[in-house]
């Protein structure tokens, strides 16, 4: 997997090679400092916790130029969205890669839509945004994590 990762980010992020957070689980921890761990299996479904402000793009292009005209998702901190954690994180569940469930869901819905398309990253809106909804699991091979400005 490749990483590309801004100065001063934290978070934790747990893969799951099945949907709704099952099946292999792998753990990463980002500190300020650098990364613990690395994504050793294809993945369908993650947790993120983090604080506000921090945005995981999950792309499929390990072109650090050009990611963003191949499919991706991007998973955002946003206030009032997520589960909130006894350490003032928050955590969002997504428990499929290719559809818009809400992160507070607890376990995997079966009806759900796809995550909302947009052009550019920067046309992106809420908590998930994306581009080539339907098209993510199992083919990931770069994690972006950012600071919003």
């Amino acid at each position: 997997m490749k990483w590309a990762i801004d100065d001063n980010c934290r978070c934790d992020l747990i893969f799951y090679s099945g949907l709704g957070l099952a099946g292999d689980e792998t753990v990463i921890r980002v500190f300020p400092s650098g990364k613990q761990g690395d994504v050793e299996h294809t993945f369908q479904s993650m947790r993120l916790g983090a604080t506000r402000g921090l945005r995981v793009y999950l792309c499929t292009s390990t072109d650090d130029e050009h990611w963003a005209e191949h499919p991706y998702r991007c998973i955002r901190v946003v206030k009032g969205v997520g589960l909130k954690t006894t350490t003032r994180r928050i955590l969002l569940n997504v428990h499929d890669l290719d559809f818009g469930q809400s992160p507070s869901d607890k376990s995997l819905k079966h009806d759900q839509d796809g995550f909302p398309e947009v052009k550019t990253p920067e046309d992106g809106e809420g908590w998930t945004f994306g581009k080539g909804s339907g098209s993510l699991k199992n083919r990931i091979r770069m994690i972006r994590i950012e600071k919003e400005a």
